[in-house]
């Protein structure tokens, strides 16, 4: 009988597959793109307002890496004035959609009245309030 190669490292027990799904998700504002795009095909700029606290830099960076990995298509449009340059989800990209709900639900759940957008902890991570134990004492978390 032949033997089943597993999708799971021997030493961790993590899926290399879901590790790396997991660290592109975790990049810095990916996910925000990624949902903007899934929900509607966008300009740069109207991205750059959608996604709060996201340079030109970064927005830039980040969707030429998930052009790169086939999450996003970007598409010109040269027959007008100015040109049209849009970015599209991919089918690739919408399939991750059913997670991002999943994720918006759990944060819903879990993190009502915890999270300080734009608020900045000591290690420029975003920070988190702590529990009502301590009030007014904030937390840096660096899953934020």
């Amino acid at each position: 009988m032949a033997q089943v190669e597993s999708k799971h490292d021997s030493m961790s027990g993590i899926c290399p597959h879901y590790e790396a799904a997991t660290e592109l998700l975790g990049r810095r504002r990916t996910g925000l793109i990624l949902t903007a795009l899934i929900e509607n095909p966008s300009r740069f700029s109207e991205i750059g307002v959608g996604v709060d606290g996201i340079s030109d830099r970064m927005l830039s960076q980040r969707l030429a890496e998930l052009e790169d990995l086939g999450l996003v298509e970007r598409k010109v449009d040269a027959e007008k004035r100015p040109v049209l340059v849009e970015y599209v989800a991919t089918q690739m990209a919408r399939e991750l959609s059913p997670v991002f709900a999943a994720l918006q639900e759990w944060a819903e759940k879990w993190m009502p009245g915890r999270w300080s957008p734009g608020v900045q902890g000591t290690a420029g991570r975003h920070s988190v309030a702590a529990p009502r134990s301590t009030p007014g004492k904030m937390l840096s978390s660096p899953y934020l």
